[in-house]
């Protein structure tokens, strides 16, 4: 059975107007820090009943709150592309090895969680993760996904039957940043990817990798570990919101 393919084939892409009301914010991986979150929300005023949040995939897994975090799916207010780390939840439920390379990587937290939640978990990532989001702006149509972008033009065709190489490298390829690879994608101002985590968000031709860290240890590569969120701002400026357990930051970034 070809697993990619089966989960996934359903959901490539789904746009949303502008938002006239509030604001919208990008969010990086958040891999079940659902507190580090909760305190970012606090710090930016968010407005439940006006403001929207996007994030690039990967909810669960690492942080101690994954459960919580993919439910944040079913709120009126968040919205998330597909990650890897989803990705590997759903072949762990058909193949047991995969569940031992999960596990390794964040997984435990499902040992913890009752069979009607593993099955409401299944559904929230096939139902409520598309493959990648457009959101209208003032900076105009801005992606997300959650690492590589395989294509010359945005968006993904709801119609297209992406193959399971092309998915995989949309969840899992890192050569854009690891290269240092300027691409410039035609179709869209900016897409949002995590999937790498990094220092400082960093920009290449007009993909922006805004994983700075949340949920890993610190090391010599992610000194200072963090969850990063983005507001855009004006048709060129874009200011960044980042929190660790102990501290609230923000930078500016001028495209």
């Amino acid at each position: 059975m070809d697993i990619m393919k089966n989960f996934y084939r359903n959901i490539n892409h789904i746009k949303y107007t502008s938002n006239s009301f509030g604001r919208d914010f990008f969010l990086g991986d958040l891999h079940g820090s659902f507190n580090l979150l909760t305190k970012l929300l606090k710090k930016v005023n968010f407005d439940f009943k006006k403001d929207r949040l996007f994030c690039t995939g990967d909810l669960i897994d690492r942080g101690e709150s994954s459960f919580e975090c993919l439910k944040l799916c079913e709120k009126d207010w968040f919205f998330s592309v597909l990650g890897n780390h989803e990705t590997m939840l759903m072949e762990a439920m058909v193949n047991s090895f995969r569940k031992e390379v999960w596990f390794r990587n964040g997984g435990q937290w499902w040992l913890g969680i009752n069979e009607d939640d593993r099955v409401f978990s299944g559904n929230i990532i096939k139902n409520k993760m598309p493959i990648a989001i457009t959101v209208e702006t003032n900076m105009g149509d801005v992606g997300v996904i959650h690492s590589f972008y395989p294509f010359d033009k945005w968006p993904l065709r709801d119609s297209e039957e992406l193959s399971s190489s092309q998915i995989r490298s949309i969840l899992w390829d890192r050569s854009v940043i690891i290269e240092s690879k300027p691409i410039i994608t035609e179709g869209v101002s900016i897409i949002f990817s995590g999937h790498t985590p990094i220092d400082a968000p960093r920009l290449l031709g007009n993909q922006l990798f805004i994983d700075t860290g949340c949920g890993h240890s610190a090391n010599q590569k992610i000194k200072k570990p963090r969850l990063t969120m983005c507001e855009i701002l004006s048709s060129s400026l874009i200011k960044f919101h980042h929190v660790d357990i102990k501290t609230y930051t923000t930078s500016e970034m001028t495209l």
